[in-house]
């Protein structure tokens, strides 16, 4: 499980939403982040959680990141607030990447459940996700799974690189949907 610190308080973060035009990041749990620094990108914090998370770092101290990269040491550089009132329990047995929906929410942790003709059902510790094919998917959701298991960050191009290897097919395109556990 994914954890970021924000000062003193610890946040378990399983599935990141970041909203450019807001400025904020929502941690999948409940609670979302805002940017206050001008003189730091948000998206770059993003880059920086799933470089850390690949190479097994669990916990990411946002002050740290803040404080080598441009954030202010007498200013706060962020907010962080509650959204929502239930947050739903979080299982074991994900595989242990980050996985990057057709919304570009960022997944931590995933497991293929099955494979349907031309969809394929993901769960995250927070969402399921239902990918859809444009050519019927001739692959175990195991033997899929473990292909997967290489790359640290996976995306739908991701997953349309290796289905295309394994099917021996040109084209092949892959949407998502994306559906809250909460």
């Amino acid at each position: 499980m994914l954890k970021i610190t924000f000062g003193k308080t610890r946040y378990n973060a399983d599935k990141l939403l970041l909203n450019k035009e807001n400025n904020t990041l929502e941690l999948g749990n409940g609670y979302i982040m805002t940017n206050l620094s001008a003189n730091t990108d948000l998206e770059k914090f993003v880059q920086y959680i799933n470089k850390q998370y690949a190479l097994g770092d669990n916990i990411i101290n946002a002050e740290i990141w803040y404080s080598r990269n441009g954030g202010s040491d007498t200013e706060p550089n962020y907010m962080v607030e509650k959204i929502e009132d239930a947050v739903s329990p979080i299982e074991d047995g994900f595989q242990r990447n980050v996985f990057i929906d057709g919304q570009s929410a960022h997944h931590f942790g995933y497991r293929i459940l099955q494979i349907l003709d031309q969809a394929i059902l993901v769960t995250t510790p927070r969402s399921i996700i239902s990918i859809h094919s444009s050519e019927k998917i001739v692959m175990q959701a195991k033997a899929l799974e473990t292909i997967l298991t290489t790359e640290p960050v996976i995306t739908l191009d991701t997953i349309a690189f290796y289905l295309k290897q394994e099917m021996k097919c040109d084209q092949l395109t892959l949407t998502s949907t994306t559906f809250n556990r909460n």
